[in-house]
């Protein structure tokens, strides 16, 4: 019985020996990437709190900054008149001529913050107004003063994707509802997209799995529940960089003679609740940190590509069987059928106010990002652009040419993004269409970017989103940063587990407390 006992306290040694080495040196060395994490995700889960705050252009990494028209700067242009255009993207809207030559801005009106200026979309209806759609608010705009008027649009609370302008109806998409409204346009219609009895109500396995990690599952206070766990997050990393480097400060003060009973009792005050706080919350820490690593590749992929019922009583479970789903809407001007662009494919549907939608079983690629570009050409075909590429699609056949290669399409289920991510295009610069990428910007020949735009920020949610998905780290360790999720989740999985063990009591002192008493 000594020797079994011997052997099973030093097997225990060994494994709580290499459990405090993995807790102590590698929880140290990650502790900044935790707490980036929770304070990133906090304000992730609070968009609206924070759309006013912007990040200086100037502060972010090398790949961030403005050049050639990149990062989104522009999606596409409108003509003003014979010889101006309007541009607009992820930045705002800025007044120009046709060789890109001169700029001036024209965000007079927006709200105060970068992410209250993105704009989808912007358009000219038949009587000559220019109306643009930005994350909330649609807008007419005043030529003459060069301001934005904000449409009354409600009861809309959620994010605005689109507009289009057929016969004398403006049409307002959001992320689940479609407005519409006749001029002067003071009153909205809300539609909501009928389905038929065959439709499947289904969500992606991603989709899921995102509103669990950032609590939105459950509402408002499922994100509250999340943003605790962050905070708790942060306070065990910051207790565990005390508990390394106060020791060391002690020794320091006992050796200069000063007092150090506050700094030691401080110190077991610190450890006392880095370890009942690490234990009692090991469960949806953990939680946080699996269903976080899920969201990039690479097991986002098979995520994606499954569905299943909307979980019951959740914001998913929604009657609204397009609720968050809308992406794009265009009218075929051969078919006479709306063709709607959604998270799950592309649908038609003759009369959206009155017909139910039929799904279009296509074999078309488009990035979880979302549609970039959606026109219709000439010959009707449609012309699709995504961060996955740029498609000509023939909706009839399904017969789907790569649009650079002049090839045939097939799909891949792979990374969300192909060689050029498709940000936007131009067909009025210099009587010729250009396209802009996300990453190398513009690819025909353009004056540079003026400083002006070089100088736009970035919104503190953006440069949130780039945090949390670790695309900021690029720059130290390239194309493996689409992977550093899932090894940081891992990690910070490992860290929690090491810390759980190492202050658990162990079998072994179980078993000796129980001969004890015998």
């Amino acid at each position: 019985m000594t020797s079994t006992n011997s052997n099973i306290k030093q097997r225990i040694k060994t494994k709580k020996r290499f459990w405090k080495w993995w807790h102590k040196w590698i929880g140290l060395v990650f502790a900044f990437f935790v707490i980036m994490f929770c304070l990133s995700g906090i304000i992730l889960n609070h968009r609206n709190l924070f759309k006013s705050f912007d990040v200086p252009r100037y502060l972010l990494p090398k790949g961030y900054q403005i050049k050639n028209y990149n990062n989104g700067a522009i999606k596409g242009t409108l003509p003003l008149t014979k010889d101006s255009l309007l541009c607009y993207g992820a930045f705002g809207c800025f007044a120009t001529d046709n060789g890109f030559n001169n700029f001036s801005d024209c965000n007079n009106g927006f709200d105060k913050g970068v992410d209250n200026r993105k704009i989808s979309r912007i358009i000219k209806d038949n009587y000559g107004n220019i109306i643009a759609v930005a994350q909330k608010d649609a807008f007419v705009f005043d030529t003459i003063n060069r301001l934005w008027n904000k449409i009354p649009l409600e009861p809309n609370n959620e994010r605005l994707v689109d507009v289009v302008f057929c016969e004398d109806t403006l049409i307002i998409l959001s992320r689940s509802y479609i407005y519409q409204a006749i001029y002067p346009y003071k009153e909205f219609t809300r539609i909501e997209l009928k389905v038929s009895n065959e439709y499947k109500k289904e969500v992606s396995l991603f989709k899921t799995i995102w509103n669990l990690h950032s609590g939105e599952l459950f509402g408002s206070a499922g994100k509250i529940v999340v943003d605790i766990l962050g905070i708790i997050l942060i306070i065990l990393s910051l207790g565990g960089i005390i508990h390394f480097f106060l020791p060391y400060n002690i020794k320091r003060s006992k050796v200069k003679g000063n007092n150090t009973q506050k700094m030691v009792k401080f110190l077991g005050f610190n450890l006392k609740w880095h370890k009942r706080i690490g234990v009692y919350s090991i469960v949806l820490t953990m939680s946080l940190a699996i269903t976080g690593m899920c969201l990039r590749p690479p097991l986002m992929i098979p995520l994606i590509l499954n569905s299943t019922p909307p979980i019951k009583y959740t914001i998913l479970d929604n009657k609204n069987p397009f609720a968050d789903k809308l992406r794009a809407i265009r009218k075929d001007k051969q078919t006479n059928e709306w063709i709607i662009s959604t998270s799950e494919g592309f649908y038609k549907v003759g009369n959206y106010n009155t017909d139910s939608v039929t799904k279009i079983n296509s074999n078309i690629n488009i990035s979880p990002m979302g549609i970039n570009v959606f026109e219709q050409n000439s010959d009707g075909s449609w012309l699709i652009g995504s961060f996955s590429g740029m498609l000509v699609w023939n909706i009839q056949s399904d017969k789907i040419i790569d649009y650079f290669t002049c090839k045939p399409y097939k799909k891949t289920h792979g990374r969300p993004v192909g060689k050029n991510m498709i940000s936007g295009i131009s067909y009025d610069i210099n009587n010729s269409p250009v396209i802009f990428t996300y990453d190398k910007g513009a690819l025909s020949s353009l004056p540079a970017n003026p400083t002006m735009l070089s100088k736009q920020p970035m919104s503190l949610w953006n440069f949130a989103l780039e945090v949390h998905t670790g695309r900021i780290y690029s720059v130290l360790i390239g194309k493996a940063s689409d992977l550093f999720i899932f090894f940081a989740g891992v990690i910070v999985a490992l860290i929690l587990i090491s810390g759980y063990i190492i202050n658990r009591k162990s079998k072994y002192k179980q078993l000796k407390h129980i001969e004890n008493a015998k």
